[in-house]
């Protein structure tokens, strides 16, 4: 996660609730922890979309 939130301040783009959902989900006997986000508003949105447009070129 830690990593997650360098490289997305160094794209740019500040998640505001970055953090690991403390309820792990379970499939098949494993367990998997998820990260959430957070609700982020419309600039943040439209930059991650940039990001993300920029690294499929």
């Amino acid at each position: 996660m830690g990593e997650l939130a360098d490289a997305a301040i160094a794209a740019g783009v500040r998640f505001p609730s970055l953090r690991l959902d403390p309820k792990p989900v379970g499939e098949y006997g494993v367990l998997a922890h998820l990260i959430d986000l957070g609700r982020i508003n419309l600039a943040t949105s439209k930059r991650l979309t940039e990001v993300l447009e920029a690294a499929r070129r």
